[in-house]
């Protein structure tokens, strides 16, 4: 489990819902809950198609999320049209 300091600043957490590898309700989900159980502010986007082979296809959601966070205004989103599932350990 990633361990960081929670006035780090924001992370963003971009995940594809077909992912095999790194399941998204096993793993990721799971980091998110236990770095917001931290206080570390996180950002989810949840790619319904992406997998863990093709989710770097998507690094414009990415790079709009960091140009938003620098730039200090409302953060860039995802569609997110499929929520990032709950935790299932």
């Amino acid at each position: 489990m990633p361990r960081r300091d929670a006035h780090a600043g924001p992370t963003l957490l971009v995940q594809g819902l077909a992912d095999q590898i790194m399941a998204p309700a096993s793993e990721a989900a799971c980091i998110v809950a236990e770095l917001k159980g931290a206080g570390s502010d996180i950002d989810v986007c949840s790619l319904a198609t992406a997998d863990h082979s093709n989710v770097m296809d998507q690094h414009f959601h990415g790079i709009a999320w960091l140009e938003s966070v620098l730039a200090g205004g409302a953060r860039a989103e995802c569609d997110n049209a499929l929520p990032l599932p709950a935790c299932t350990p």
